[in-house]
């Protein structure tokens, strides 16, 4: 759906820069799935251009179009974090030593 998402969270690097408008209205899949482990994503984005004034302060105001990701279809799709977790299945190395050793994850060796 149709959600206010704030430029400086799209464009994190031009912290200089005064936004106006501050946010944009953009299609966004979110929300939640009937199921915990899914969650909704983008299976199909593209790019759209807006008119944002980028002020800096008691120096320059400039127009510049600026482009941001809309969605144009979600699904939902088992949540990231869940197979991560899924993944981690190693025993946790002997507690003695535990700050000396590195463990691979796919071996779950202890080196």
């Amino acid at each position: 759906g149709e959600t206010m998402v704030d430029i400086f969270q799209e464009y994190p690097d031009e912290v200089e820069y005064i936004f106006k408008p501050s946010c944009v209205a953009l299609m966004r899949c979110g929300g939640c799935c009937n199921d915990e482990a899914l969650e909704c994503v983008p299976t199909e984005v593209y790019n759209v251009t807006m008119e944002i004034m980028k002020l800096k302060p008691f120096q320059s105001q400039h127009i510049h179009p600026m482009s941001f990701q809309q969605h144009s279809k979600c699904e939902c799709r088992p949540k990231k974090e869940v197979r991560i977790r899924q993944e981690n299945h190693c025993e946790p190395c002997s507690e003695r030593r535990k700050h000396l050793y590195k463990q691979d994850p796919l071996t779950c060796k202890c080196s």
